[in-house]
C-alpha cells in the first residue's frame, strides 16, 4: 500500500502517465519524464495521469509510491527509471541514479511499491 509523505503539484512539460518517475525541469514548477535510462528523478506521479502538456500533476517526493515496472524486478532491488519513467532494476554499467528500492517483485507492466531514495 502506498504511503506518500510529501506530495507537490506541478505543471507537466508533456503528457505524463500515472505511476511514473519524473524529474524537475529547469522551468519553474515543472516536471517531465526522465528521458534517459538511469537519469536522476525527483519523485513519482500518483494514480492520476496528466493527459495534456501544460496541465497539473501531483508528484510524491518522499515515502512509498506505486510505480509501473519496465521489466523484471526482484524484491529489495535498487531501481532506476527508464526513459518513460518506469521502474527498472538499476543498470550495472555507467552511473545510473537510484530512484528507490523495490518493496515487491515485478514483471514488466506491473504496478509495484517503491521506497523512494
Amino acid at each position: 500500500m502506498p504511503n506518500p509523505i510529501l506530495i507537490k503539484n506541478y505543471i507537466g512539460q508533456t503528457a505524463i502517465p500515472e505511476h511514473r518517475f519524473v524529474k524537475i525541469t529547469a522551468n519553474d514548477n515543472e516536471v517531465a519524464l526522465p528521458g534517459a535510462i538511469g537519469a536522476p528523478v525527483n519523485g513519482a506521479t500518483t494514480f492520476v495521469p496528466l493527459e495534456t502538456a501544460g496541465g497539473r500533476v501531483d508528484v510524491v517526493h518522499a515515502g512509498i509510491v506505486s510505480v509501473m515496472a519496465g521489466g523484471a524486478i526482484i524484491r529489495g532491488a535498487e531501481v532506476s527509471a527508464d526513459a518513460q519513467g518506469k521502474a527498472i532494476t538499476k543498470p550495472t554499467t555507467g552511473t545510473p541514479a537510484v530512484a528507490g528500492v523495490a518493496l515487491e517483485r515485478a514483471s514488466a507492466g506491473d504496478i509495484i511499491e517503491v521506497l523512494l531514495s
